[in-house]
């Protein structure tokens, strides 16, 4: 009994090790870029990072264009009250002149 035991534990440990070696020497070293970034961006967590990243640029275009539309109603809205101080000035100096 213990020889069949030995003899199978050999064939065991036989089959393991030709089963092990090839599949240990057919990985390699070297991973390709290519395999690399296929694998990140099918990374959930990467994807969802580039889903922020790409909100958060629409969002910030999106704030510029608003921040610059208001800042052009702001200075038109200036302008006009400057306008409108520089008539008011003008009025009261022509009315100061006639009256003297």
């Amino acid at each position: 009994m213990k020889n069949t035991v030995k003899k199978f534990g050999a064939v065991l440990m036989v089959v393991g090790m030709l089963t092990a070696v090839p599949a240990m020497a057919q990985q390699s070293a070297v991973v390709s870029e290519h395999s690399t970034a296929t694998i990140t961006h099918n990374d959930p967590i990467v994807q969802k990072r580039m889903e922020v990243r790409e909100a958060n640029r629409e969002h910030r275009a999106n704030r510029a264009e608003a921040r610059q539309t208001f800042r052009g109603e702001v200075s038109e809205s200036r302008a006009e009250r400057n306008q409108s101080v520089q008539d008011s000035r003008a009025r009261a100096q022509e009315a100061l002149n006639a009256a003297n």
